[in-house]
């Protein structure tokens, strides 16, 4: 069963302005190059989690917990793409981070600016396909 920690996620690059809140004002001439800058930010920060993170943590349990998996939700319109929900799967309370590791919060925030909202500690209560789902098995 799954069990683990609900981040909410928004990211901006790092030490540079947050590119979603230019968005309101921008002219209609501004809004596909910087709808752009949105989508390049977000696809960078999804590789380095996938490439740079994920390959780096801790594959012993420690008495700080034990990162099983992680699962990444990347916002739909334009505006979100640059919000995520990240859950971390396994015996955790927080992101994994302990002593001299840094959590995966942490290391996020050495490459991008991030606000980090952990939401809950998470138990899976059921996980089911729908009848007729091409995936069912």
């Amino acid at each position: 069963m799954t069990r683990g920690v609900l981040f909410e996620l928004h990211i901006w690059p790092k030490d540079g302005p947050d590119l979603s809140l230019l968005v309101p004002d921008a002219t209609d001439e501004e809004i596909p190059a910087l709808l752009g800058q949105l989508e390049s930010l977000a696809d960078e920060f999804v590789a380095y989690l996938r490439d740079e993170i994920v390959p780096g943590l801790e594959t012993t349990p420690t008495r700080f917990g034990h990162i099983d998996r992680v699962t990444l939700l990347r916002g739909d319109v334009t505006t979100t793409v640059t919000d995520f929900l990240l859950f971390l799967d396994g015996l955790v309370d927080g992101d994994g981070g302990h002593g001299n590791t840094p959590g995966v919060i942490d290391r996020i925030a050495g490459k991008f600016s991030v606000r980090a909202t952990p939401r809950h500690v998470f138990n899976e209560a059921g996980s089911w396909d729908a009848p007729g789902a091409s995936y069912a098995g």
